[in-house]
């Protein structure tokens, strides 16, 4: 039982540390990651669909992981195309 305490306080430190969020080495590449885009001009109350969005880089606008959830909605302002897409929607009923 002595070993089995002396070798389990061995390996604790060989675990590391939990670190979350983004490392210092991942910081510059995280501009690289993709975000959504304008793919056509749009003006108020049109509807965010497959053809007039797309993901891209670099990561200036939202998430990926958003793209679903954004279909199907209206912009509130006018919208160029190569504007990331940021906050500025309305979701439609």
């Amino acid at each position: 039982m002595r070993q089995l305490v002396v070798e389990t306080e061995r390996s604790w430190p060989l675990l590391g540390q939990l670190i979350y969020g983004c490392k210092k080495a991942e910081k510059g590449s995280l501009r690289h990651q993709r975000s959504l885009y304008i793919d056509e001009d749009l003006r108020i109350n049109d509807v965010l669909t497959e053809n007039n969005l797309r993901i891209v880089r670099p990561v200036l606008g939202f998430p990926p992981k958003y793209y679903d959830t954004v279909l199907g909605s209206m912009v509130n302002n006018h919208l160029k195309k190569g504007d990331p897409f940021e906050e500025g929607f309305n979701q439609l009923t």
